[in-house]
Formats: structure tokens, sequence, C-alpha cells
């Protein structure tokens, strides 16, 4: 069975993650860079999207999941990160569980709507992200 994608969950879920997100059709927006303060250039107001669903499939025949853009090259680890997170908010939001299965075991289907919320969560600056990861590394055991 085919996964069914949850449009309304993941735009929710996009404004709340993306800054000055604006909607140009059901699954795609421009929006604000997450990692705005490494470009290098001018940004412009179309310098970055996202699309929460393509509707078909990549070039290699995969489903097309959600994807952040951007034109500048100088801010790819921020959003190489916040797309990470778009993606697995987005299957988190999208699990749907077998009847009778503990957490942890489920796999992806349609969503039946009403379920949970997805979080409310800030965004967060890519020098936030360098240096808690930074953080961890050096606080790991050897």
């Amino acid at each position: 069975m085919e996964s069914v994608p949850n449009l309304e969950g993941r735009r929710r879920i996009a404004d709340q993650l993306l800054r000055a997100v604006q909607w140009t059709s059901p699954t795609h927006a421009w929006c604000e860079c997450p990692g705005v303060g490494h470009h290098t250039t001018s940004t412009g107001k179309r310098a970055c999207q996202v699309t929460i669903d393509s509707g078909g499939t990549t070039s290699k025949g995969k489903r097309a999941v959600p994807t952040i853009t951007c034109v500048h090259s100088s801010c790819a680890a921020a959003v190489a990160a916040t797309t990470r997170e778009l993606r697995s908010l987005v299957g988190k939001l999208e699990v749907v569980r077998k009847p009778g299965s503990k957490p942890g075991q489920h796999r992806a289907g349609p969503t039946t709507g009403g379920g949970a919320q997805p979080p409310v969560f800030r965004p967060v600056r890519a020098e936030t992200l360098t240096w808690t990861r930074a953080k961890e590394s050096f606080n790991r055991p050897a």
C-alpha cells in the first residue's frame, strides 16, 4: 500500500520550521533560507524554496520527499540540516501503526486525520547546530 501524503500537516510543519513562508501552490513555497546568515552574496525573495510533495517520483524512480533548496552554496549545511528535520517531522506525522503493534513497530501509510498535532519548535540558526554538535562530540567518551 502506497503512502498518501498529509499535505495539510506537511504545510503546517514547514510553516513552523521555516520563516517567511509564501505558498505559491499546495505543495510549493518560497521562504527565508535557514542559512541566510552564511550567504556571501545578496539574497533575493526567490533564493530559497520548499517543496513538500512534488506529486511524483524522482529521476531514479523514488518517491519525491519534502525538500528545501537554496541557490546559494554557502548555506548548504544549514539547508541540509533543516531538510533532514523537515523530513523527520513529516515521517513522524505520517506513521500509521498496525492494530496491536507496540510503539516502534510501525509502517508508513495513509493518515486518517485527527491524529496528534506535530510538535511545535522554533527555527535554529546554523551556528547553534554547529556548536551543539561540536559540544556533543567533545563530551563523548573516547
